[in-house]
């Protein structure tokens, strides 16, 4: 049985390649802050609408 040796592989990004990750790490997040929001509105929404329905 042959052993397997796995090598990490080194990579230095350049500043740029860092700061276009963060730009995209930071859009990926301020969209999901804004699904999220949008989300807790409509559930809350939603509860709202299961109360008046129950109260009629």
């Amino acid at each position: 049985m042959k052993e397997v040796i796995l090598m990490p592989i080194l990579y230095s990004y350049t500043p740029e390649e860092v700061e276009k990750f963060k730009a995209k790490l930071k859009q990926a997040e301020e969209r999901a802050a804004f699904f999220e929001q949008a989300y807790k509105q409509e559930q809350a929404k939603n509860a709202k609408l299961q109360q008046q329905q129950k109260a009629d």
